[in-house]
């Protein structure tokens, strides 16, 4: 999902409710409403001036949106 904020980022929203701030999201996955299935690396030492969840390193992502 898309942010506005600091110049605009893209996070991942998990169902779970938890709100992660990729630090390697490709442009592929940089679109609003992309259902994706990802496995992350949280990187507790790590922090964002977006200030939007988990500063995270994306290990996987695929696609679950239908095309």
């Amino acid at each position: 999902m898309h942010h506005a904020f600091e110049g605009g980022f893209y996070a991942i929203d998990g169902d779970d409710g938890q709100h992660y701030d990729p630090t390697n999201l490709s442009p592929a996955f940089q679109q609003d409403n992309l259902r994706v299935k990802y496995r992350i690396q949280k990187l507790p030492n790590n922090t964002s001036t977006h200030q939007y969840g988990y500063v995270v390193e994306v290990l996987e992502i695929n696609n679950l949106t239908a095309n």
